[in-house]
């Protein structure tokens, strides 16, 4: 007999959830050991060009007393999980007997089959880097990262986040070539240097996931990483991804050190988009985008001067921002920069203070450029946007 208590076995199995069980698939694996029972689902990937199995993993660790030892693969994951949360007792109690798992004396039975048809890979701890970091600035990074994670497959080295680990500091970057957020977090690790690529399907779990504490775990041959994910001890994600290109982040847009300055207020920004979003009118022909609402920054003797586009029966016009703007500006130059303010949103949620976009202007045509965005009292972030060619 194997017991596990009930609210913790609920709790597991609608975490797992979380994941997609029903949708692409409906099994549920169960490893019974002597003091841990392991529960574990599985989804396909989306991007599974990039993973080398086509599958990401999601695991949840319980503690158990277990006088069974075993395997149990269930088809029908879902029913499963309805079943387990009507239980009112404190405990679970599991009984294996000719492929049937028995749950409080009959309350539940289900067949299984006990031989795992998937091959699994088992970590060499010798070989493994480990890096821990603190869950909440791991989170607040991977939102921030997720938001500029290329959905374009045919260009597989952006659908992901990139990292590049350097003497206990840990860089998370990710572009889709219009825009980029790059946040360097420290850490602990066993090494100084390491780079590694997660694909989309395992950032967007991971962005959503509360955790206080985050352990990665990555092991590396010349194909490919394969990387886990501990979750406050509790809970795993992983998957093994194709080395298909090495995360050097110069190569995903090139940036220079910030200059030519322009900060505005936050709080002021976010009534300028919500206006022009109101007002203006959405220029899909640009950028590919699904929304593209393009503004014109002009910059002369020091003034910032804001257009945006608007429709005016079949003509489409650049017209000046009716709104009083809060700015600072520290550049001798003038500027003329076209681009898609729905960009500049990305940055703006959950942010107070000053934003700060600075130019570039020792090249020829600085109109196409990228500039930089700068987050006040985050020293440690960069972002990027590419502007418009008019």
């Amino acid at each position: 007999m194997n017991k596990l208590k009930t609210k913790e076995l609920q709790q597991a199995l609608t975490n797992l959830f979380k994941l997609g069980v029903g949708k692409t698939n409906n099994n549920l694996t169960i490893v019974f050991g002597k003091t841990q029972t392991l529960l574990m689902v599985r989804r396909l990937d989306k991007f599974h060009e990039t993973n080398n199995n086509g599958f990401i993993e999601f695991s949840a660790v319980l503690d158990a007393s277990n006088q069974e030892q075993g395997l149990v693969l269930l088809r029908d994951a879902v029913d499963f999980k309805k079943e387990i949360g009507k239980l009112e007792s404190e405990d679970v109690e599991f009984e294996l007997t000719d492929n049937q798992l028995i749950v409080n004396n009959g309350t539940y039975v289900s067949n299984y089959s006990s031989s795992d048809i998937r091959s699994r890979k088992t970590m060499n701890s010798q070989t493994m880097v480990t890096i821990d970091l603190n869950g909440k600035v791991f989170q607040q990074a991977y939102k921030q990262a997720f938001k500029h994670v290329s959905l374009d497959k045919r260009r597989n080295w952006l659908n992901g986040i990139h990292h590049e680990l350097k003497q206990g500091q840990l860089t998370i970057g990710a572009t889709d070539a219009y825009t980029l957020s790059l946040e360097t977090v420290s850490c602990s690790s066993n090494t100084d240097e390491l780079d590694f690529f997660v694909t989309y399907d395992m950032v967007k779990t991971l962005s959503k996931v509360k955790a206080d504490n985050v352990k990665i775990c990555i092991e590396e041959n010349d194909n490919d990483w394969y990387i886990r994910f501990i979750l406050d001890g509790r809970y795993m994600l992983e998957s093994t991804v194709k080395k298909i290109i090495k995360p050097h982040f110069e190569r995903l847009i090139e940036l220079k050190n910030g200059c030519n300055p322009v900060s505005l207020d936050s709080t002021t920004l976010k009534e300028v988009v919500k206006y022009i979003k109101e007002k203006g009118y959405n220029n899909t022909e640009y950028q590919k985008a699904k929304h593209c609402h393009l503004v014109n920054f002009k910059v002369k003797d020091k003034k910032l001067e804001v257009f945006y586009q608007v429709k005016d029966n079949d003509e489409v016009k650049f017209v000046p921002l009716d709104m009083k703007l809060k700015y600072e500006i520290n550049t001798q130059f003038d500027l003329n920069i076209y681009f898609n303010f729905d960009y500049l949103e990305l940055y703006l949620t959950g942010q107070r203070g000053k934003v700060t976009l600075c130019f570039q202007n020792e090249y020829k045509r600085p109109n196409v450029r990228v500039f930089q965005v700068k987050l006040q009292d985050k020293d440690n972030f960069i972002g990027a946007i590419a502007p418009v060619r008019i």
